[in-house]
Parts: C-alpha cells; structure tokens; sequence
C-alpha cells in the first residue's frame, strides 16, 4: 500500500474515535476536529518514519491527547472578525460539517447489510412507504420496520460524536 493510501486508511480508521478523544480535552468539536487534523498532518510531514512506528493508533491517539493539552494550555490570541468574516467564516465551518456528516452517514450506509441498505435507499431517497417496499422486496412490513431501525440505529450512533447537527442532515433519521 502507498504511504497517500495507508493515510487515507488511517484517517479513515481513526479520524471520529481521534476527534471524540480531543473533545473530552479541548471541550469544542472545532477545536477538536482541528487538532486532529494537525496530527494528521503532522504525521505526513513524517513519513519517512512510519517504520519506526509500532502501532499507528496508539501514535494517533498519544499525538492527540499531547497535541490537545497544548491547546488547551496555549492562550489564544482572538482575531476580532468583521460582522461578514464572521459569517463567511460560519458558512464555511457548517459547509464542511455538512460534507463531513454526508461522507460519515455514506460510508454507514454502504456497511449496512444489503437488505438493510436496500430498503433505507428505498424509503429515504425513492420515498416509499413501508408497504410499497414490503410489497416490491416480498417482505413483511414488520421486516421492513425492523430493517429500517437498525439503519437508523447505525446512523444515528455515528452521529452521537457531533454536537451540531444540521437540520436537513437531522431530518433524515428522526
């Protein structure tokens, strides 16, 4: 595996578990999210190390946890933003949350068992109800609810990291 391959499968790997572990330090999912992606960096920056690392999660997770009590013993210097920076910086933050949350829920749903992710596309991107999918799968409606809680279970768990959730994200899974 090339070392851009093996980042993106660490990242992949890693990523929610290394943002939720410098959350409990740094108490902000910005700051957190900001963090890791510093380790992340920083652990290109280093590649030709890699050898020498045993084990990459416990690198991660080492680089997080040290990385994270800096920030938090760092005072920040606050850039007083105008009224338009500020709001342009905000759409920009909410745009990438939103592409992070779609890429998390994308890769939850494609894991789900086939069934499952057939019948929770049905329902959530073609509309159907419960019994036009029982109806074309040759299943019961009962088998059908059942599928779509687990589906929405999974999301929904991946989801517990973020604290903002964006209402048209939000929406698909109540």
């Amino acid at each position: 595996m090339d070392e851009q391959k093996k980042l993106e499968q660490l990242y992949r790997d890693h990523y929610q578990m290394l943002c939720r572990s410098a959350y409990r330090i740094v108490r902000d999912m910005t700051h957190a999210r900001d963090v890791v992606q510093d380790v992340f960096i920083e652990l290109w920056s280093n590649r030709r190390r890699w050898a020498e690392i045993r084990s990459f999660r416990a690198y991660l997770l080492s680089s997080v946890y040290h990385r994270s009590l800096n920030f938090v013993k760092v005072p920040r210097r606050f850039i007083a933003l105008s009224d338009d920076q500020r709001h342009l910086k905000n759409s920009i933050e909410e745009e990438i949350e939103t592409r992070e949350l779609a890429a998390l829920i994308a890769m939850v749903i494609d894991s789900l068992p086939a069934k499952c992710k057939e019948i929770f596309i049905l329902s959530r991107e073609e509309g159907l109800s419960y019994q036009q999918m029982a109806d074309q799968l040759n299943l019961s409606v009962k088998t059908v609810e059942a599928q779509m809680g687990i589906a929405l279970k999974r999301i929904r768990q991946s989801l517990a990291a973020y604290e903002r959730i964006p209402p048209k994200i939000f929406l698909l899974f109540v």
